[in-house]
């Protein structure tokens, strides 16, 4: 059995299963190398996790697993699983193209309090019964003490951005078959049927006075959320003593920061003046006034921030740099090579040379750079990975491979409906910051701007409007303005045309579709001048399994579908002897109309 089987079977159930992965010491209580001891400073022995350890200095962190699953009939005898589940909510991720990290998945899981024995959770259960586990000797049966969640809770207090894991699937069922004949499947046959979305725990609620206790969950990036990571990190060194606008060395304090907070060369501010340093200890020999800043005086305690400093870096490799250095992001998530894949071919020109000097939200920095590099990043929750994508056309072997999706043959009938999107006419980029220390939201703090109008779209006969996108960049210098005229007309050339959302439902054996992925849409309301279904080639925005077992798509149209250039070999005849396949990979010139010689139109340079 597997998802992609079993999806496409009649009778099938919808069935979850939720892992938690906490925290376990995988020590015990009084064996070296743990020292605690019963006394009467610790009555109790503890339960092997953080909060109630007596031996801080040796608590081994190991991780120990947690499953529940919904309370239906056909689960397995032997299946290792609490069937206290009540509810899954889910709200998928949603990608956003060339604007930001988009929206983070979640999930809302509610599970049914009860008493619980402690056996296969607690080491000491028995010699809570017996009173081996208290200095007094008292004892308590776990089963008429407390609560399953009510002691989770309690026992788990540091649980958040710990792993978890909602596996959905089918559970088989004959329904021409009485419950006692149905086939008695195995574990192992059923976690196979089941497809694992990874999260990391935001939250506990509960348990309630009704006994519901709820867990909130959410994908890999909400550690790099507005208030969960910044660049630079916050340094708290301050100047020991006043410095005038001339000296060229100084000291911090406490004593020790620099080793515990600094890099051993770098830059710093001070106020609002930047200097180069290299140190030992916490004494910094430092060069005054770099980076368009001033040199000044400052007081005695002025606080000493360290700055982060990119240099002629790629976009993916800058993305990567705040994911995992600032955002603490394991790299594990993030497959270098598949990056790679997507940046050597379209990325090469985008490389930035900045420097931030405040701490700032990772992801205020990762929404510029998909901004300004036309790049998008989500999470893919089934393969546990960070993807990494930028807006571009599709070669012809990607445009061959697409799967059409249509009222006839998937849509599920009066699903489809569809939302207007953006629409510009011009936008603007304000580039070379004279100082890093300006403010971004100032325009004055600008030395150059560039734009891109279409006049037509402005017109009486089109739009009759302007509407204008204003990009302010930090990481675009005054030798780049190669870069932003191109990062102007490629935006335009996206968002000249509202991009409508197009939303669909589908049975579970259509959805061969996930987030990002590129297809073909037809259907009835999309129509051509003459009233004909047209096919439009489209990009999943967001996808979700909804409780009767059909998924939602909202789509939106892909853009660059047009014909655009892609260098050929020398071995290529005239246009018009071509093969269709070498037509739609590789570009010709067409005539001074646009028009190549058989009528059809001209390839285009983005």
């Amino acid at each position: 059995m597997t998802w992609e089987n079993e999806r496409t079977k009649p009778g099938k159930r919808l069935f979850h299963v939720v892992e938690m992965d906490l925290d376990f010491c995988a020590e015990t209580y009084g064996v070296a190398p743990c020292t605690a001891a019963l006394n009467v400073g610790n009555p109790h022995k503890c339960f092997n996790t953080r909060v109630t350890c007596q031996d801080p200095a040796n608590y081994n962190r190991e991780s120990k697993t947690y499953r529940f699953c919904d309370p239906i009939e056909g689960i397995p005898k032997l299946f290792e699983a609490i069937p206290s589940l009540q509810n899954v909510e889910t709200a998928p991720v949603q990608i956003d193209p060339g604007k930001s990290m988009g929206v983070r998945a979640s999930v809302s899981m509610t599970f049914a309090d009860h008493r619980y024995h402690d056996r296969g959770i607690d080491k000491y259960v028995a010699e809570r019964k017996s009173g081996a586990a208290a200095f007094d000797g008292s004892t308590y049966d776990p089963y008429e003490q407390g609560t399953y969640f009510g002691k989770l809770t309690s026992r788990n207090l540091y649980k958040i951005g710990r792993p978890l894991r909602v596996l959905s699937g089918y559970l088989p069922w004959d329904h021409n078959l009485p419950a006692e004949n149905q086939i008695a499947y195995t574990e192992e046959e059923v976690l196979a049927n089941l497809r694992t979305h990874t999260y990391v725990i935001d939250s506990f609620e509960g348990p309630d006075s009704q006994g519901a206790f709820t867990v909130v969950a959410k994908d890999i990036l909400r550690l790099a959320s507005q208030n969960k990571a910044e660049c630079p990190v916050q340094t708290t060194g301050r100047l020991v003593a006043a410095i005038d606008d001339a000296v060229t060395s100084l000291t911090l304090t406490p004593a020790g920061v620099g080793n515990s907070e600094y890099a051993a060369s770098g830059t710093i501010r001070i106020e609002s003046e930047l200097m180069t340093y290299t140190r030992s200890g916490d004494v910094f020999t430092v060069v005054r006034e770099t980076d368009g800043s001033t040199a000044a005086t400052h007081v005695i305690d002025s606080g000493v921030q360290e700055c982060k400093r990119f240099a002629a870096a790629r976009v993916d490799a800058v993305i990567e740099d705040l994911l995992v250095n600032f955002a603490g992001i394991d790299s594990s998530f993030i497959t270098l090579g598949d990056w790679d894949l997507e940046s050597d071919p379209w990325l090469t020109s985008q490389v930035f040379s900045t420097l931030i000097v405040e701490p700032t939200p990772v992801e205020t920095l990762v929404n510029e750079l998909c901004r300004e590099s036309l790049v998008f990043i989500w999470w893919d929750d089934i393969n546990s990975q960070i993807r990494f994508r930028s807006i571009r056309p599709r070669d012809a072997d990607e445009k061959n491979a697409l799967i059409l999706v249509s009222g006839d043959n998937a849509i599920i009938e009066e699903s489809y409906s569809r939302r207007t999107g953006e629409q510009f006419s011009k936008v603007v980029v304000s580039l070379a910051r004279p100082s890093f220390v300006t403010r971004m939201d100032d325009q004055t703090n600008f030395e150059q701007t560039v734009s891109s109008t279409d006049e037509d779209a402005e017109s009486a006969d089109q739009y009759n409007e302007s509407k204008v996108k204003r990009i302010a960049s930090r990481w675009l210098d005054s030798s780049q303005r190669g870069s932003a005229l191109q990062l102007a007309s490629r935006t335009l050339a996206i968002f000249r045309d509202s991009r409508d959302r197009h939303r669909f439902r589908v049975s579970a054996k259509n959805a061969s579709l996930w987030t990002g992925d590129i297809f073909k849409l037809q259907h009835r309301s999309l129509q051509g001048f003459r009233g004909e279904e047209i096919v439009t080639q489209m990009q999943v925005l967001k996808v979700q399994e909804l409780e009767d077992g059909s998924f939602e798509y909202v789509a939106i149209a892909d853009s660059f579908v047009n014909r655009y250039i892609f260098i050929g070999p020398d071995t290529l005849g005239e246009y018009s002897a071509e093969t269709q396949s070498n037509k739609d990979r590789y570009f010709w010139i067409s005539d001074a109309n646009g028009k190549m010689s058989d009528g059809s139109d001209g390839y285009r340079i983005i």
